[in-house]
């Protein structure tokens, strides 16, 4: 027999007469690899960010699962397949250099809840952050050390020997000097 290829090979007639051969085994060839390949993007940074998230929040074997899954976190049904988050990422800021984060730390990975920010941004929009009020606002500690021009390790420390917000704030740092 001559497949549509154009490869030839011998075959059993009740093969053909039943219609169990369909061609040379180049057609199961092309069948198996149709399935096995999906999207052709396992190796872009995306996919080891989506792996990543779908195995925070679905395996509960994972180290951060108690911090995803395990707090009810779930990631919308649309973004189980993979093609369907890297073309919602591709078109809503995704940079190699940014992470995944949700604005709502407590609510699901979804396309009203997630954009692309620093870490530094990410950091900020922790759990375990404590909240501070100042000036009508309300920061974590590290943002406003930042806006205030403060030293991180000075404020805290002054907060945790019970200072209050508004004097940790105010008062100046003492300045050392360098000894010659």
């Amino acid at each position: 027999c001559t497949c549509d290829c154009g490869q030839t090979k011998v075959v059993r007639g009740e093969l053909l007469v039943g219609d169990r051969t369909t061609s040379c085994g180049c057609f199961n060839k092309e069948q198996t690899s149709k399935a096995s390949t999906t999207h052709g993007l396992t190796s872009h940074p995306l996919y080891s960010r989506w792996t990543n998230m779908m195995t925070r929040c679905y395996n509960a074997n994972n180290k951060s699962y108690k911090h995803y899954g395990g707090r009810g976190i779930a990631i919308c049904p649309a973004w189980h397949d993979f093609q369907v988050f890297y073309d919602w990422a591709i078109t809503h800021g995704y940079d190699p250099k940014l992470t995944i984060e949700r604005k709502d730390v407590n609510g699901n990975y979804c396309p009203e809840n997630c954009c692309f920010a620093t870490k530094t941004v990410q950091g900020r929009n922790k759990r375990n952050n404590k909240m501070i009020p100042f000036r009508d606002e309300i920061r974590p500690l590290s943002e406003w050390c930042e806006i205030l021009g403060l030293k991180y390790i000075a404020i805290a420390i002054r907060l945790r020997d019970g200072w209050s917000i508004e004097r940790a704030f105010t008062t100046p740092l003492r300045q050392f000097k360098k000894k010659p």
